[in-house]
Parts: structure tokens; sequence; C-alpha cells
């Protein structure tokens, strides 16, 4: 049985495979580096952790509100409801949270988001290394390369017809 890290294609952490970009056979490939290697694309993403700068969690949506006024433009036929408002809606510790958030600062939240996002993919690729390179510490491959015939486990044949 191979010990080899496999994600789908839609499941593949961003950059496990190559520099740029995540194909399956790339993650599949990565997976065969030494040690040195993995520790150094470890060092990478922490390094672009510490590059990225305020965090927010949450996704951002835009609300059209009506208000209570009788004779007001959202009451029309078509309504012409106030708006937009932007709100950051999050759950952190088990809580369910919502903040507006103000126009002046809209561009400074899509920022945050998007360094949380990245924060997330990058924890992702570190966690597939460090596993990879935690197996390989504790079973390292033999100085070959090629599994000896003593270690080449037997297929399983099934009792079953």
């Amino acid at each position: 049985m191979s010990s080899k890290i496999w994600y789908p294609p839609s499941k593949t952490p961003r950059g496990v495979g190559s520099a740029g970009g995540a194909s399956a056979a790339g993650s599949r490939r990565s997976m065969h580096l030494r040690p040195h290697s993995l520790e150094a694309r470890i060092e990478k993403i922490k390094q672009q952790i510490l590059a990225l700068g305020d965090l927010r969690p949450g996704n951002l949506t835009q609300q059209y509100n009506v208000c209570g006024k009788p004779d007001c433009r959202c009451k029309a036929t078509p309504p012409l409801k106030h708006g937009p408002y932007y709100q950051v809606s999050f759950t952190w510790k088990g809580n369910s949270k919502s903040q507006f958030v103000r126009q002046q600062d809209l561009a400074v939240v899509k920022k945050q988001l998007r360094n949380y996002r990245r924060l997330r993919e990058l924890l992702d690729r570190w966690m597939v290394l460090a596993m990879e390179l935690s197996r390989l510490r504790l079973h390292p491959p033999p100085a070959g390369g090629r599994v000896s015939a003593k270690t080449r486990r037997k297929p399983r044949v099934s009792s079953k017809t």
C-alpha cells in the first residue's frame, strides 16, 4: 500500500505540487521530496504568513433595506430600496456575529477578508507539507529508494468470489 497523500483535483491545496499552482499530479509529485526541501517550502509559507497584514474572517454581503415611512421611495412600484449597506458576517468561537461596514472602510475590509482567506490557504499547504515531513522523519525511505522484498507487502486475496 502506498503512503502518498492524494487529493481530488478540486480539494488540492494551492501550490502543493509546484511553485505556481496545484494539480493532482503536482501534489502527488511533491510527496517524494526530501526533508530539507519540505522544510524550505514550510519556511517560505511562514514568510508569506508574516507578510499578510491585517486579517478579518467572514463574508461581505451587500444589503438593501425598506424603511417604515409610508410615502417613501422604497414603497413605490417598483421599489427603490435604501442602500447599498455592507455587512460582514462570521462565526467566532461558536457565536455568529455580524458587523456593518461603512462605505469609506470597504476597501480596507475587503483586503482584510482576502488576507484571512490567504492565511487559511497557506495554513492548509503548511499542514500538508508538515504531515509529509513528519511521515518522512518517522519512516525514512530506504537508501536505494526501492522497497526490499522483505518489507514489500503481499497483495491480499479475497476469499469471497
